[in-house]
């Protein structure tokens, strides 16, 4: 079963699908972000919505998009242990490089 969460200080909630066929995936550490649904999935099988959609939101609009029926409703705003977690996974060492 894979985890999602949202962090609320790095990434706000935004879930974008395109149709773009030109969609660049980008790898920082053990997170990796597709531009064309504005995923970031971790190495440990979490996901987080990307910043940058969703930037204009307030924490009730936040809270209101993450409830049963919002938009995001499949995500939460991280616990203090989940943003450490996420950080550690963006500043890991890349394995390929080891």
């Amino acid at each position: 079963m894979k985890t999602h969460f949202a962090i609320s200080a790095l990434f706000a909630m935004a879930l974008v699908f395109t149709s773009n066929t030109n969609a660049a995936t980008i790898t920082t550490g053990g997170l990796t972000y597709n531009d064309a649904t504005g995923v970031i999935t971790g190495t440990d099988g979490t996901s987080y919505l990307s910043w940058n959609q969703a930037a204009s939101l307030d924490y009730v609009q936040t809270l209101a998009a993450t409830t049963v029926d919002g938009e995001y409703e499949a995500y939460h705003i991280a616990s203090q242990t989940e943003a450490y977690n996420s950080y550690n996974l963006a500043i890991a060492p890349d394995p390929s490089t080891r």
